[in-house]
């Protein structure tokens, strides 16, 4: 086997291992759940890109003994426009309702998609 195949086929695999890594940490789900309280943001931000980023407020209070103050928990997601989701959620944004997203965090996302790891698949409104 001369120098240029054996080039030739390295080049080839390390292309091959470096998309197939990249397409799982992309596609791949490394965790999916359900999260609720109340959304107080959705925005369509970047500079190239333009995509969906929200944020909810889950309602924890935890009081710091130290600095005497009270935080409440958020959570950033993005959101992809399909079948409507987009429309709910400026609905719950609107009234200010406490919401259930459901959402799928993912290890590496593609510049289009998002700016966070979790992206949200569905809302719905609790009582």
């Amino acid at each position: 086997m001369n120098f240029k195949k054996f080039a030739l086929i390295f080049v080839g695999l390390v292309l091959v291992l470096g998309f197939g890594t990249l397409g799982f940490m992309t596609f791949f789900n490394f965790s999916e759940g359900v999260r609720i309280g109340t959304i107080v943001k959705l925005a369509k931000r970047g500079y190239v890109f333009k995509t969906w980023e929200g944020e909810l407020y889950q309602g924890f209070l935890e009081s710091n003994p130290t600095e005497g103050g009270i935080a409440t928990r958020s959570w950033n997601f993005s959101v992809q426009d399909k079948s409507g989701l987009l429309d709910d959620l400026n609905k719950v944004v609107m009234g200010g309702h406490k919401v259930k997203v459901d959402y799928q965090e993912k290890l590496n996302l593609l510049p289009w998609v998002g700016d966070t790891r979790y992206v949200v698949d569905s809302v719905e409104v609790v009582q």
